[in-house]
């Protein structure tokens, strides 16, 4: 059987019944993989059907690399198919369970890091912290569903990163802001982020649910203030 072409894939991922991933996404997904060196493993959270995780082992297929982890909390009914009608099943490896338990015994580098998970605020901060501390200097965070339309999701993913990403500009780089639809991506300039231990999470989470709470505060004081006509 022909190896297919991207544009097959493309095609292909176009025609699965599932909206999270996008022809242009797909695109941009398979140009992050194909840029990759070899300098660590690439990682996904978040799977379902497979759209964005088929683009991913395209690129590596094409390049004899490496296969795609890819972390999700369920099965998708389709994926196995998804993934063999594709032609990509022997370049992805599927983990089935909760991302930060996938992470407390991961000891591999990664070079490329998918996070498409856990859309709320704490969830995205959890997924930064388990898993950045693993990627190398050089290596790219990309995330899903960056500012673009509003809504509550789309305020806790630009929350999430400026809180653990935009804040420290002397720790990641800014790479792409919304290309190929609504996608982040940034590169680790320095070396590894505070190392993961039980005194650090519990320090995070203590931040994490301050934060929460200013936030919260401050976004009901704001709308308090707007239907008193105080603000426009």
């Amino acid at each position: 059987m022909p190896e297919k072409t991207l544009q097959e894939i493309l095609d292909f991922v176009d025609s699965i019944p599932e909206f999270m991933c996008g022809r242009n996404e797909a695109k941009f997904l398979y140009e992050l993989s194909k840029n990759t060196k070899g300098l660590g493993a690439i990682v996904e959270i978040g799977t379902c059907a497979g759209k964005s995780t088929i683009a991913l082992a395209h690129a590596q297929k094409e390049k004899h690399g490496r296969r795609i982890n890819t972390i999700d909390l369920s099965e998708h009914p389709e994926i196995k198919s998804n993934l063999r009608r594709a032609g990509v099943s022997k370049f992805v490896n599927r983990i089935t369970a909760r991302s930060s338990a996938v992470a407390k015994n991961w000891h591999e580098p990664i070079e490329l890091l998918w996070i498409d998970g856990d859309h709320r605020y704490n969830g995205i901060v959890h997924d930064i912290t388990c898993w950045s501390r693993f990627l190398v200097v050089g290596g790219v965070m990309a995330f899903h569903d960056y500012p673009s339309v509003g809504g509550r999701v789309v305020k806790q993913t630009w929350m999430a990163l400026y809180r653990k990403v935009l804040s420290r500009p002397d720790k990641w780089r800014i790479l792409s802001d919304r290309e190929g639809g609504n996608i982040f991506v940034c590169e680790r300039i320095t070396g590894r982020c505070d190392e993961f231990n039980s005194k650090t999470v519990l320090r995070q989470i203590i931040r994490d649910i301050k934060g929460n709470f200013q936030w919260y505060l401050e976004e009901f004081k704001g709308r308090r203030l707007q239907s008193k006509g105080k603000i426009p």
